[in-house]
């Protein structure tokens, strides 16, 4: 089961499974699901937003047999249900695991896809973050504030969207001046890190948001510990900020 969950979770924002013209972040995560899936005919998800109106992001006809599953956000908390529908019957658990990591909030799912529009997402950068998501279960949120070459500092690869959100006070001050943001969250289960991201040279090449169930990693220290690890395994993987421009 953890291998086939792997496959799906690299599938879900794999760069060779984003869809184009995508009008929501839910929109993108059911047609990589379909993309991924040949036999799946049909997807809907049924969450609820923090305004308490409903959120509906559904895909295909329904035609076979359905299977359906609670869904979480990242964090564990219930947002809504995910069903889907195929020619042979599919486990909804199995998808809703993965879906769940790609959601920050239910709100993400209502919101445009890029989040500014003409943005692109960073296929080689949405790679990483994913690999990242799969191997950090403690890890809740990721994201890639970058200034690629002839564009501003914006999100160009994260596990929740807003792709082309540009970057705020304090991206800009970790990029500058090095600077570490903390700051514990959702009523001290969570611990929000921002810090440099860097390339395999040590150079300093945006900022790389992160946040950490504290439930896991049970104290601060640790979950910063686990930001600066998970910063630094990335570095290894980027030779060069242009690199995250390429395909």
């Amino acid at each position: 089961m953890i291998g086939y969950l792997r496959v799906v979770a690299a599938a879900l924002m794999g760069a060779a499974a984003l869809p184009t013209g995508a009008q929501t972040y839910g929109d993108t995560l059911v047609a990589t699901i379909a993309a991924a899936h040949p036999d799946v005919t049909a997807i809907e998800i049924n969450a609820t937003g923090s305004d308490g109106n409903a959120i509906r992001i559904s895909w295909g006809t329904t035609v076979g047999a359905s299977s359906s599953a609670s869904l979480n956000d990242a964090a564990g908390e219930p947002i809504g249900t995910i069903t889907i529908t195929g020619r042979k019957l599919v486990d909804a658990r199995l998808l809703a695991r993965a879906v769940s990591r790609r959601i920050y909030v239910a709100d993400n799912l209502a919101e445009p896809d890029p989040f500014v529009a003409g943005s692109e997402r960073s296929v080689r950068g949405q790679a990483l973050v994913d690999a990242a998501i799969d191997a950090n279960a403690d890890l809740i949120t990721l994201a890639m504030h970058v200034a690629l070459p002839g564009a501003d500092n914006r999100i160009i690869a994260s596990n929740f969207g807003r792709i082309g959100k540009a970057a705020d006070k304090d991206d800009a001050d970790v990029i500058t001046n090095g600077s570490v943001h903390r700051e514990v969250t959702s009523g001290g289960r969570r611990l929000a890190v921002e810090l440099p991201m860097l390339d395999t040279r040590r150079r300093v090449i945006g900022a790389l948001s992160t946040s950490f169930s504290m439930t896991a990693t049970r104290d601060e220290a640790r979950a910063l510990t686990r930001a600066i690890a998970v910063r630094d395994a990335l570095a290894r993987r980027i030779p060069a900020l242009s690199w995250l421009a390429g395909r």
